[in-house]
């Protein structure tokens, strides 16, 4: 690596850690409330604002997903908010990715020390990329940023990677935006099946995920 190269590197890794550190330090005004006295009336200016959240939520790690897309299902019809969602989650779930294959594989040892649950997707990046991205978007059992680091890293396709992650997502994103769309009446019908598709969906990645480790102990 030549010096410039070198000096490439330590600016962006600078840069990363500042922004980083002035999202953390605003983390407080990053909640649905702060979100949309944020967001502008004008709907492209409020989409705009909206993507560029779910950019900032790719790189931070300070904004809980579903708090986006409840503020978009608040903000727009409910087609317009799950299609918003989606590009976001794409966006979201892209440039971690990126990030992680930009590193390389060497990366992945990096992860698996800091964060040793990963160390389950062992191999699954490079032989199951759209089952497994499916199966843990689902689950929500590890954090989705460090798991597309982690799947662009391992060197997966991309594009089954991608559309594992949005297949994945699609329940939370159709269940947070119909959520947003009836919070101004919580004792409408959508806002209560909204919450109850919530609470099967987590009972059921637990029951999921509880024969996974089952079916694993018992071929140890």
């Amino acid at each position: 690596m030549n010096r410039h190269e070198k000096i490439r590197r330590i600016l962006a890794v600078l840069f990363w850690m500042f922004l980083v550190l002035i999202c953390w330090s605003r983390r407080e005004h990053l909640t649905l409330e702060g979100i949309l006295n944020f967001t502008p009336e004008r709907p492209v200016t409020a989409v705009l604002v909206m993507l560029g959240l779910f950019l900032l939520k790719s790189i931070t790690f300070v904004i809980y997903g579903n708090i986006l897309y409840a503020a978009s299902g608040i903000l727009f019809s409910l087609p317009a908010a799950v299609f918003l969602n989606i590009t976001g989650s794409a966006i979201m779930a892209s440039v971690p990715y990126f990030m992680g294959r930009k590193a390389g594989a060497g990366f992945l040892n990096t992860l698996t020390s800091k964060h040793p649950k990963l160390s389950v997707l062992k191999d699954i990046p490079q032989k199951h990329p759209l089952s497994s991205s499916v199966m843990i978007r689902l689950l929500g059992i590890l954090p989705g940023d460090l798991v597309s680091m982690y799947f662009g890293a391992g060197g997966a396709s991309f594009s089954r990677y991608l559309a594992g992650t949005l297949i994945g997502l699609f329940p939370s994103i159709v269940i947070f935006s119909v959520m947003g769309m009836s919070a101004g009446d919580i004792t409408s019908p959508a806002f209560w099946i909204s919450v109850a598709a919530e609470i099967i969906l987590v009972l059921t990645s637990f029951i999921i995920l509880f024969c996974i480790r089952k079916k694993f102990q018992k071929s140890e």
